[in-house]
């Protein structure tokens, strides 16, 4: 899978984009390279967006900690969460900003790589809703 990963720390996204490629994912980012995670890759060549140059399976988000609003680098994705591109929520959801936009929740980082797979896997349309 095709996973761009986003965060409120540096130290949270490069745990998760660890996890997930030793699991065999590709992950990317809305951001330039070079540590510089402040820009968006779409501003300048439009194709460098990972979702229009590629496409995306799942965003993950990761959470360093509890706080109510979206940092500046989670911002730069607002743009593809108005889509339909499943949410993994990681590290601290508590009081996350994400609300019921989020496919799914993961409080710490374990079994990151599992959530972003069971978030892309269309729904059951045999499986009636509880």
């Amino acid at each position: 899978m095709r996973i761009v990963v986003t965060g409120t720390e540096g130290c949270g996204i490069d745990r998760v984009e660890r996890e997930l490629r030793a699991a065999g994912h590709e992950t990317t980012s809305c951001t330039g390279g070079d540590g510089d995670r402040g820009r968006c890759r779409g501003t300048e060549d439009a194709s460098a967006c990972p979702f229009i140059g590629g496409g995306v399976d799942v965003i993950v988000a990761a959470r360093e900690r509890p706080l109510p609003h979206l940092t500046r680098q989670e911002r730069l994705v607002e743009c593809v969460l108005l889509s339909e591109t499943p949410l993994v929520v990681v590290g601290s959801t508590f009081m996350n900003p994400y609300g019921k936009r989020a496919t799914v929740l993961v409080e710490g980082y374990h079994q990151v790589a599992a959530a972003c797979e069971a978030a892309a896997m269309p729904p059951d349309p045999n499986r009636s809703a509880p």
